[in-house]
């Protein structure tokens, strides 16, 4: 048995079509419940954006937004030994058999997803911590600059409490977004960020995924600190549409397929749309059968 079949109770596609019957006397055994999987939203941000502008009218500061990537964030997280058996299998070379066991957490373990987010929340958390005890001497020179400031910071519980700072970050798995007023506290922010990523022992994307200004690109969406506004960027446009070509021609994989939906999720913001108009197009997906990645997905 699987990993994947383990953790979600579901019988492999390939299971399914050989028609193994089983004793219906037999009680399935529990469906493992794993925590509920929180993920920011583009909306989330740029409400964010709009709280932290209005604050920075107080402080004289404009907003500054910076995103980050991890190497290969899944396979960065070693399993537990327990788990080393549910994650082998058997390659042929030159007509022997080859027996090959994955020691990390790869992309297509059905809970990593879930662990990598919980992981990741982990570290951000210790980044605002960080953030928060490094801002209190420049929350209190602020502060004695602006009397209003000084007012709201008081209203929000002090130099001390995390709803008076003037930063935040959110995380979508391994894709961090940093939303902070000021040019100062923006370099402070991410100086903590890449000694805490260092401590950790955290391999980071190229450099050129790095990204700081007043917009950046994510979740295939550009975002804009200075306006308060999100666009969907031209090359996600055009994979959106190529792949819901395929999806209606029917030569998408099912793999392709679940990257597609991935995709629109980021894109429900569009005219405001609420999230349950993807429900029905995660349906295939919803059903005790686990499909396999290299499929043709075949519409209804």
């Amino acid at each position: 048995i699987s990993l994947n079949e383990a953790s979600s109770g579901m019988t492999s596609q390939s299971v399914a079509e050989i028609g193994v019957e089983t004793d219906p006397t037999t009680v399935a055994p529990p469906r493992p419940q794993w925590p509920k999987e929180n993920k920011p939203t583009v909306a989330d941000v740029l409400s964010c954006i709009t709280l932290l502008t209005a604050v920075g009218l107080m402080t004289g500061e404009p907003l500054y937004t910076a995103a980050d990537d991890f190497k290969n964030f899944f396979n960065q997280l070693r399993l537990a030994p327990e788990e080393f058996w549910k994650c082998g299998m058997v390659l042929s070379q030159e007509g022997k058999a080859k027996f090959v066991s994955e020691y990390i957490m790869t992309f297509g373990l059905r809970p990593a997803s879930n662990i990598a987010q919980r992981f990741a929340e982990a570290i951000v958390a210790i980044w605002r911590k960080l953030m928060q005890e490094a801002e209190i001497p420049y929350l209190q020179q602020a502060m004695e600059r602006s009397e209003q400031f000084a007012k709201w910071v008081e209203s929000r519980g002090g130099v001390a409490s995390a709803a008076a700072q003037l930063f935040a970050v959110f995380i979508y798995t391994d894709d961090p977004i940093f939303i902070i007023l000021g040019a100062e506290r923006m370099a402070r922010g991410l100086k903590i960020w890449n000694a805490l990523c260092h401590r950790v022992g955290l391999l980071m994307a190229i450099p050129e995924k790095r990204q700081c200004g007043t917009w950046v690109e994510w979740l295939g969406a550009g975002i804009s600190s200075v306006l308060a506004v999100a666009w969907v960027t031209p090359h996600k446009v055009l994979t959106a549409l190529t792949r819901i070509a395929s999806a209606i021609a029917g030569s998408i994989t099912v793999a392709d397929y679940h990257s597609l939906l991935g995709l629109l999720e980021h894109l429900v913001f569009l005219n405001q749309m609420k999230r349950h108009i993807m429900y029905s197009l995660w349906e295939p997906f919803q059903k005790k059968v686990a499909l396999e990645p290299n499929r043709i997905m075949v519409p209804s």
